[in-house]
């Protein structure tokens, strides 16, 4: 009783800070991440990335913007507490000791590059420096989820930094999520003003949102010479 008890409440506060699920980016076949990435980010976030995408070093970062409206609980229209932006990248993992194959990154490259991709973004959008690397803290989070068996745990490296502010736009600060699983590997980055980075209401939507994660294979594309079906007769 205790459990389902523990199951609605978490149901309720999902569906009070969450939004709708992750639209997978829509690229070209090649250019996106290599598996399915289920998860519903905090409602402020839109659940469509935009395009294009930053890449360094050929890794595709994805943006999923702030919405600037949200509804409450009686469905009417009230300013979203901002998120700034999320973040979305994954890659198959390198073996370990192996020189890495094509489409494979090992998990140093793999941080590295969403470091980058979040530089060459920042300086893009706010003509500003992003210092990824001597600000930020790393520690292990682990997070306990509900997926239909019995509860399991998560684990994510964590990345937390600030950043100063940017052109039209105030001090920014970033948390930046690691998780590996199964030959696959990924980076959630939620964005927020340094003003909100104590708020407990966005650790909260953040840490809802962590718990919702599941990392899916990609159905099996068909062969390029599958004979196409015959249409249907009149």
């Amino acid at each position: 009783m205790d459990q389902q008890r523990a199951r609605i409440k978490l149901f309720d506060e999902e569906n009070l800070y969450l939004g709708e699920n992750l639209e997978m980016p829509v690229v070209k076949e090649g250019e996106g991440i290599p598996f399915a990435v289920r998860i519903r980010l905090p409602r402020a976030i839109s659940s469509k990335s935009v395009e294009p995408p930053t890449s360094f070093h050929s890794l595709p970062l994805f943006r999923y913007p702030a919405k600037e409206l949200v509804k409450d609980q009686a469905n009417r229209p009230v300013e979203a507490k901002q998120f700034t932006n999320g973040f979305l990248a994954g890659s198959v993992s390198a073996l370990a000791n192996a020189k890495p194959k094509e489409g494979e990154w090992t998990h140093d490259d793999f941080n590295q590059d969403v470091a980058g991709d979040l530089k060459i973004y920042f300086r893009l959008a706010y003509q500003a420096d992003l210092v990824y690397a001597t600000s930020s803290t790393k520690e292990i989070k682990k997070i306990e989820h509900f997926n239909g068996q019995p509860d399991t745990e998560i684990s994510f490296e964590v990345y937390s930094m600030s950043a100063p502010a940017g052109k039209d736009l105030p001090a920014q600060h970033f948390w930046t999520y690691y998780h590996q699983e199964r030959g696959k590997q990924l980076a959630l980055v939620f964005q927020v003003p340094e003003t909100l980075a104590a708020d407990k209401d966005i650790q909260k939507a953040i840490d809802l949102s962590l718990k919702t994660l599941r990392i899916e294979d990609l159905p099996p594309a068909p062969p390029k010479d599958a004979p196409k079906a015959a249409a249907p007769a009149p």
